[in-house]
């Protein structure tokens, strides 16, 4: 049966993997060398407070060239002292050469506490060898007291004063310590070799040029170093002064550094110097302390506090699985990189939705195949019931979750429109790109309210244009016959008849001087029609208030309602002077109708009309004269009424297509590089499917030149926006857009002209290639890496299968790297069935699945059932067993399910150049 503890898989503790024990044989300061309770007292923190106790999960008991003290230790444990804690044997070892201080190097073995002591014993402690006066002495316990006892001449000193003298003169060559761990098959796998780094008693005390390959060797021996100096944590990681790949050539591996308390008495025990504690992601087994050789840089850390923290709202603490398909079980859930694994149809990605559905039901919507299927539907309606999910800080509230189901990336990667969707929201959380399309944003915002208003004038230019009716007359028709009734005038003013020749002068002066005058009046009554039409308009346009509102910062607030107030006070100097104006014009008004009838009484002209009653003839023509003058002065008026409003019009027009050729004329293109390896190119596209789409709806595409303007007009505007924008103006202005019913051009011409037809596009350059070019694969992971890396979210992120869309070198590349980077800052969960992602990532935990059948049997037969642990955690097959999750380890299951999985194992291993076995 699979005796496993730690079902929540690696986590992080404190280990102290040199501390030695009263009796120790050098510099014992304990108070009593057989008076062990105060000891176990101190590591057990008995009567600590909680928020005080250091919780040291792993101890090496420590003591030199002896086990005699860790056996002691055990037999304590056995008896029901420190419970929880790990006990490995460390034995301490002085070796040569020695330092340039003339002492010899402290070298440690930690064995495996599964094996017996005795094959330790054997296989080790007898098999090293201490010659003195002609004899050989082993390091087991009786040849060590008969070696103190020669070298004290005394046969008669107590035994534990003789191995003490012994062990104090014991120096073995690091070449005997080297043999003997190889040639031993029964230990190989189930020792670790560490050496001091300290200048004084470790091996960086051997400076001397000529020892330098010794150096180099003793090293090479080493699995870990003993020191807490960050310089030397780098150093041996190949991150300082050197690279990995020198490390490994120089020394055979990269070093994982440990620090341990090397206490000798009380006071020392759980303390270390600047609160450098280690801590060790790993089961608290020997199986979890050999993590830190195939991981050096992400399995220990030397620190005061705990690494990868992550707040409890932001991790899965747990999950309760209860009803038909579960039974009853609960999972731990690790805070880091969860795997779930298992053969086809186990239940993993069940799991994983229902796990996603169970802490937030929205989380499948961003997946539209999801919520197509709704016999899915029911089912997962259903599985999500029976799934609790517990939340680090003990709530069960619902809270995001980012759940992507297989080939999700996929989808995306080969939807252009969703792809752009992604970046697009990505972008605008990048400072340098979101200030630049916040800033598009507020002139589109301002250039559509311009253009509305624009074509709100347009239409009404066109509306009143429309609306001025033409006066019925023929202009050349009503010159020739004004020309006519002059020159006929003229020849009765001729023939001396009524009038003298200097009266008629003097008459036809006054006349004009009538016709002008009534001719201004007409012009200033236009003018105060003008007056009229401007005193009901606002003197600031609401534009200009809709852009001043937009001011609300504190200080912001206190413009806009200076600006408000300054518009007011404008507001109401424009009104009294409009008023003031418009009274001017109807003074002048009067002014000239008091002359034209002063004028009208005047003796001289009075004469003249009153000859003109008198003659019949005289006085119909100048009263056809006037009426005929009067009929081309309004024609005149109504001619100059248009070219006014044609001037406006194509004024107004020119305005339109310029603020609307602004919108291309933003989009420029711009490149950011979001990170050192990723660049996203931003594209200006124009959309002519939507032009195209947006015509077709409103207008009527019957005959052939209304079918052709609809269908080839998208292509005009990708050609010449300009020339097209001014036709679809034009074709409104002449009546000639045709619309289906339902619609009015006014509103087809607003919507089109405001609308900007354009868009950003984008592509993605990585490793020299685009977007378009790479392959499914590598979109994918780069889908993948734009949904969670650019992200500022901090919540679980839960992926079905991630590298189904992946090749294998992308997968072990670039996607294994990318989630042992992610899964310190968020938790993430996932399933998978390649033992890259798995093993690669070295993940935290492997949740392991299997459904119920007549090979692979679960408990009480429940149809689902799951086991978790971390990637040490090993046991060999026992054929004996039924339950299928409960006959091996977890790393024999990964190897089992996972094809591949035992070359992972080995990848893993020899990735820093730690090949021992």
């Amino acid at each position: 049966m699979n005796s496993n503890l730690y079902l929540r898989g690696s986590e992080w503790r404190k280990w102290d993997l040199h501390i030695h024990t009263p009796g120790t044989a050098k510099n014992d300061n304990y108070p009593n060398d057989d008076e062990w309770t105060e000891f176990l007292n101190a590591l057990e923190e008995k009567d600590m407070p909680d928020e005080d106790k250091k919780n040291i999960a792993v101890i090496g008991i420590t003591d030199y060239f002896s086990i005699e003290n860790y056996k002691k230790a055990v037999g304590f444990q056995q008896a029901g002292r420190l419970a929880g804690k790990t006990l490995l044997p460390n034995i301490e070892l002085r070796i040569t050469p020695v330092t340039d201080r003339n002492i010899p190097i402290n070298l440690h073995i930690i064995f495996d506490p599964s094996i017996d002591t005795s094959i330790i014993e054997r296989e080790f402690l007898q098999k090293l060898t201490f010659q003195y006066n002609g004899s050989n002495y082993s390091l087991l316990n009786d040849n060590l007291i008969a070696l103190g006892q020669a070298i004290n001449a005394n046969t008669t000193i107590d035994e534990v004063t003789a191995r003490k003298v012994a062990i104090r003169q014991l120096n073995i060559p690091y070449t005997d310590v080297r043999d003997v761990l190889k040639q031993s098959t029964a230990l190989q796998g189930s020792f670790l070799v560490a050496v001091s780094n300290s200048s004084n008693d470790g091996n960086s005390g051997i400076q001397e040029s000529a020892l330098r390959t010794t150096r180099c060797e003793i090293y090479r021996m080493a699995d870990i170093i003993f020191s807490s100096n960050p310089n030397d944590v780098d150093f041996f990681l190949g991150k300082k002064n050197t690279c990995p790949a020198d490390i490994i050539r120089d020394y055979g591996s990269l070093k994982p550094c440990v620090n341990g308390s090397d206490a000798h008495d009380i006071s020392k025990i759980n303390i270390f110097e600047n609160n450098r504690y280690t801590w060790i992601k790993a089961d608290p087994t020997f199986e979890g302390l050999k993590q830190i050789i195939y991981e050096p840089s992400e399995r220990v850390c030397i620190q005061d506090f705990p690494p990868e923290y992550k707040s409890g709202y932001e991790v899965v603490d747990r999950i309760v699985l209860s009803g038909k398909s579960f039974g009853y079980q609960e999972l731990p859930i690790n805070s880091n990189l969860v795997t779930i694994i298992g053969g086809r149809s186990s239940g993993k990605s069940t799991l994983l939705e229902g796990i996603a559905r169970a802490i937030n039901p929205e989380c499948c919507k961003n997946n539209k195949s999801l919520l197509q299927n709704t016999e899915r539907e029911r089912f997962f309606s259903e599985i999500s019931k029976e799934i609790n999910v517990k939340w680090k800080d003990n709530n069960d509230a619902v809270r995001e979750v980012d759940y992507y189901c297989q080939e999700y990336m996929f989808d995306i990667a080969r939807d252009v429109n969703e792809s752009d969707k992604l970046i697009s929201r990505i972008l605008n959380e990048h400072s340098e790109f979101s200030s630049f399309i916040q800033g598009l944003s507020n002139f589109e915002n301002a250039n559509h309210s311009e253009l509305i208003y624009k074509c709100n004038e347009l239409i009404s230019l066109v509306k009143k244009q429309r609306e001025a009716v033409k006066p019925e007359a023929d202009k050349k028709g009503l010159e020739d016959e004004i020309r006519n009734l002059k020159q006929q005038l003229e020849t009765i003013r001729k023939s001396g008849f009524a009038l003298t020749e200097e009266e008629q002068v003097q008459f036809d002066v006054i006349g004009k001087q009538i016709n002008n005058g009534r001719k201004l009046i007409v012009e200033i009554e236009s003018d105060i029609r003008v007056i009229s039409e401007i005193a009901d308009e606002d003197a600031i346009s609401s534009l200009f208030i809709s852009k001043v509102s937009r001011l609300n910062s504190s200080i912001g607030v206190s413009i806009k309602q200076s600006i408000i107030e300054l518009c007011s006070k404008v507001r109401d100097e424009f009104q009294k002077n409009i008023a003031a104006k418009k009274l001017q014009l109807e003074s002048e008004k009067h002014k000239q109708e008091e002359y034209v009838e002063n004028q009208r009484q005047s003796v001289l002209y009075q004469k003249g009309l009153s000859v003109f009653a008198e003659n019949n003839r005289l006085n119909d023509l100048y009263k056809k004269l006037e009426s005929e003058e009067g009929r081309l002065h309004k024609l005149e008026q109504w001619e100059i009424e248009q070219q006014q409003l044609n001037k406006e019009i194509e004024q107004c027009i020119v305005e339109i297509i310029n603020l609307h050729l602004k919108y291309q004329e933003k989009l420029i293109c711009k490149e950011i590089r979001i990170k050192d390896e990723i660049v996203i190119k931003a594209i200006a596209k124009l959309h002519l499917e939507e032009i195209t789409a947006f015509l077709s709806s409103r207008l009527n595409k019957h005959g052939g030149e209304k079918k052709d303007f609809v269908e080839n007009y998208a292509t005009k505007y990708g050609q010449n926006p300009k020339q097209a924008v001014s036709e679809i103006i034009q074709r409104y202005c002449n009546k000639s857009l045709d619309c289906i019913a339902g619609n009015k051009p006014e509103d087809i011409l607003s919507d089109f002209i405001t609308r900007n037809w354009h868009s950003y596009s984008y592509d993605i350059i990585y490793q020299n290639d685009t977007f378009a070019d790479m392959s499914p694969g590598k979109k994918s992971y780069i889908i993948l890496r734009l949904l969670l890396d650019y992200s500022k979210k901090t919540c679980p992120i839960l992926i079905d299968q991630p590298e189904d869309s992946l090749d294998n070198r992308a997968i072990y590349s670039e996607l294994v790297q990318y989630l042992k980077k992610k899964k310190k800052e968020r938790q993430i969960i996932l399933v998978t069935h390649n033992p890259n992602v798995v093993v690669g990532t070295d993940a935290e935990q492997v949740i392991i699945a299997n459904q119920n059948g007549i090979n692979s049997c679960n408990d009480y037969g429940v149809k689902f059932q799951y086991i978790s642990g971390s990637l040490e955690n090993t046991m060999p097959k026992n054929t004996n067993e039924r339950i299928i999750l409960k006959s091996q380890g977890i790393r024999e299951h990964v190897c089992e399910i996972l094809e591949g999985g035992e070359d992972a194992f080995e990848k893993r291993e020899k990735k820093y150049g730690f090949d021992k076995g």
